[in-house]
């Protein structure tokens, strides 16, 4: 029998709910300077939304090998 280590995905806070919608555009960075290193400081100190980012990566990853290139419009 196989055992699974099954951990509690970390929950979110109120600024995760503001950069949420944003947080795909941290790829290619935030038109706004500032802004970007806010969202960036508080994605490397922010468990819910680094695993978020690492979600897209997971899909993004999919795409490419179904397409056999980026899915960027």
């Amino acid at each position: 029998m196989m055992h699974h280590d099954h951990h509690s995905p970390p929950a979110p806070t109120r600024l995760c709910a503001a950069y949420a919608p944003m947080l795909a555009l941290l790829r290619t960075g935030l038109p706004d300077r500032a802004a970007d290193e806010t969202m960036r400081a508080h994605v490397e100190g922010c468990d819910w939304c680094r695993a978020t980012l690492a979600t897209f990566d997971i899909v993004d990853d999919a795409l490419k090998r179904h397409y056999g290139r980026p899915f960027v419009r």
